[in-house]
């Protein structure tokens, strides 16, 4: 920071750092004294200093609201960590499970309800669709990673790829709901629509498909929901790569991941640093710790 502004030198700023994940431990009980003899990652000394600067009144816990936009840090600054890039990237993945498995699924099952003959062809179609909404999802898993990763050459890690296997994953749940609700829809609406001389495209689309609307709607919302919810096939597709950066884009080829489970609430720590010459080091050193470890903290740097 100094040597990026020089004339800060001899003022007092505030300034924000995350320390050891060991300290916050110590305040909440699950580290001790004995515990940080046999770690290398803290010692006794700084514990003791820590509590002695929480007695002070210079050390706060507080919620690190960075957490929720930053991206993933290095091991060497895991306390850096966020789930920015996470949530990003299931927002992509949703956007085209979206626009892509609902307009196709509702299509899919107005032709098969409405407009699709009775035959061996249309059972078959429809036997495999409901046998489909049952497979596990690791076999969605399996087929984008055999199609779209290594026949079609697709990188891993890409919220295209994601997009495009929950897309598979959703379609079935899409279908059999959109058609229960297109069934749901009385018959004589159908047949008053006829007898007032509408065809049958008009029928459907100014008549039945807004009386199944709701039903419809639960049927998305339920499948966006499921494809949120997985893991199985992301994960065979890579989506666990470490993320530096923000992915651009859906649609081009670049890393992301999906939005994970996060157990332990993150702080952020804020420090008041005097510059100058003569200024002496922080009390604490920011090597590995867990993603919780912030407080607030008042030193000089």
């Amino acid at each position: 920071m100094v040597l990026a502004n020089p004339e800060l030198v001899g003022k007092t700023i505030d300034s924000s750092f995350l320390t050891n994940g060991r300290v916050d431990g110590f305040f909440k009980g699950r580290v001790t004294m004995e515990a940080a003899a046999r770690d290398s990652n803290t010692s006794p000394a700084q514990l003791a200093l820590a509590q002695q600067l929480k007695d002070d009144g210079l050390v706060e816990t507080k919620w690190n609201w960075s957490f929720l936009t930053n991206p993933d840090a290095s091991d060497q600054r895991p306390e850096a960590a966020g789930v920015g890039v996470a949530i990003l990237g299931s927002l992509y993945m949703m956007l085209i499970v979206l626009f892509l498995a609902v307009p196709i699924g509702v299509a899919a099952s107005i032709y098969l309800e409405e407009f699709a003959p009775k035959n061996r062809l249309t059972d078959i179609i429809e036997v495999n669709i409901s046998n489909l909404a049952a497979v596990p999802s690791i076999v969605f898993g399996i087929l984008g990673l055999a199609a779209f990763i290594n026949f079609m050459h697709l990188p891993q890690s890409a919220p295209i790829v994601g997009g495009l296997v929950l897309t598979l994953m959703t379609l079935p749940t899409i279908i059999i709901s959109t058609r229960a609700a297109l069934k749901a829809v009385p018959p004589s609406i159908r047949d008053a629509a006829l007898g007032i001389g509408a065809s049958k495209m008009q029928t459907i689309f100014h008549h039945v498909l807004p009386l199944a609307l709701p039903g419809i709607l639960t049927g998305t919302i339920i499948g966006l929901a499921q494809a949120l919810g997985e893991t199985a096939p992301l994960l065979l597709i890579g989506m666990v790569a470490f993320v530096k950066n923000f992915p651009g884009a859906p649609w081009p080829a670049e890393e992301s991941t999906a939005s994970a489970v996060w157990a332990i609430p993150p702080r952020r720590c804020r420090s008041r640093s005097t510059t100058g010459p003569s200024a002496p080091t922080p009390p604490f050193s920011s090597g590995p710790a867990a993603r919780s470890s912030c407080f607030w903290s008042s030193c000089s740097a």
